[in-house]
């Protein structure tokens, strides 16, 4: 994702615009923009991305305000005066961001699929979408993330074994099985994209099949990718993808062959393993805010500052629920509890082995408070305590 500026900056002539005004040379925003960029660090998708929030902050932003924003003379001092002109900081804002692309989405019916290849994965795209114009950048952080995932906890292996395992998709008949098809759809009005749920913007789902008697695992993944900005999801679902083979164990579904339904039924549950919402989803966080999207935008701080300042307003999380509550406590609390966990993971990664990390979050049942302290030797306030010490 760090080498995807010219990938991404093509990104730009089908963006979704939601100011007619033309960056030209010499004119205030392109004047900020060149100011920013000069800022180190460099950062491959800043300028893309910047573009989409400038063009969303002036849709927002009254007019006559508009030189306030071009005022700014660096990355945090934007950040501070789009927060004085509509009381959000980024994080927040980006949410209003999807909304209102969403709302401008074109249907996407009706043309063939395009199929990319991208490592362990194929994308499936319509022409002249977002996504079409973004292919490029897409297919080379989709694989990025998968390898970043796959290699923090040595489940390469696993993933790899179980993805082979993969059935043809259903649009891919005859090209071979062991590649995760991600669909991108332009709205929430193209075909298949019902599967994913009202209040998100990506899924990834896990399933098998019987090929001429034999069990073979199915996984999709769906993304809504609006514009650039989609790529946060896109590294999430993929981050629940290596999860989800990784920790799949194949033995039964393998073993005999499968009659119908029933045996089907019988040989994925013994394979199913379920993993804590922390692995499933504070991992995805950790690629997102360390070593994906975030970094690859340069514009906000690093987590341990925001989680910092978070901190002192009084609006983060207890450790003991991030490591034992839901995927829907996570939904509830997004902000907080996806940098605390990407903060969190980042310190266990530098402070702990792979092997001990691995026995933990993989250690049979869903709630990972339960076996910290057994597994890991430390006490969670402790933990905490010195995870909190080390961001100072």
């Amino acid at each position: 994702m760090r080498r995807a500026l010219v990938s991404a900056i093509c990104f730009l002539l089908a963006a979704p615009a939601f100011s007619a005004q033309a960056v030209a040379g010499g004119s205030p925003r392109d004047l900020l923009m060149k100011r920013l960029a000069a800022e180190p660090p460099a950062a491959p998708l800043f300028v893309p991305l910047t573009n989409i929030l400038l063009d969303y902050a002036e849709s927002v932003v009254p007019k006559e305000k508009h030189p306030e924003i071009y005022a700014a003379e660096s990355r945090a001092d934007l950040l501070r005066r789009l927060k004085l002109l509509t009381g959000k900081d980024l994080l927040d804002f980006g949410t209003d961001m999807f909304g209102a692309f969403e709302k401008k989405a074109a249907p996407d019916r009706g043309a063939a699929w395009i199929k990319v290849p991208a490592g362990p994965f194929r994308l499936y795209l319509r022409p002249g979408s977002p996504a079409d114009a973004d292919r490029d950048l897409i297919a080379r952080d989709a694989a990025e993330t998968a390898a970043r995932i796959a290699a923090v906890l040595d489940m390469g292996p696993a993933f790899d074994a179980v993805r082979a395992l993969l059935a043809d998709d259903e649009n891919e008949k005859g090209a071979g099985p062991g590649l995760i098809p991600i669909y991108l759809h332009a709205s929430r009005k193209g075909d298949g994209a019902e599967k994913i749920a009202k209040q998100s913007y990506g899924n990834a789902s896990l399933g098998a099949t019987i090929v001429e008697r034999r069990g073979r695992m199915t996984l999709r993944i769906n993304v809504f990718y609006l514009n650039a900005l989609s790529l946060a999801v896109l590294e999430h679902e993929v981050a629940h993808a290596v999860v989800l083979l990784a920790s799949f164990d194949p033995k039964e579904l393998l073993a005999r062959e499968l009659a119908g339904e029933p045996d089907l039924r019988k040989a994925f549950m013994a394979g199913y393993r379920p993993v804590p919402s922390l692995l499933q989803e504070g991992l995805g966080d950790w690629a997102f805010y360390y070593h994906g999207f975030h970094a690859a935008w340069g514009l906000l701080p690093p987590p341990e500052t925001i989680v910092k300042d978070l901190r002192a307003a009084g609006k983060t999380l207890p450790l003991k629920d991030i490591l034992s509550k839901s995927a829907a406590f996570r939904a509830a609390n997004y902000k907080a509890y996806s940098l605390e966990a990407a903060s969190f993971f980042e310190y266990l990664f530098r402070t702990r082995s792979k092997d001990d990390l691995k026995r933990w979050l993989f250690a049979p049942g869903s709630d990972a408070g339960k076996t910290f302290e057994s597994i890991l030797a430390v006490k969670v306030a402790d933990a905490e305590k010195a995870w909190l010490e080390a961001m100072k």
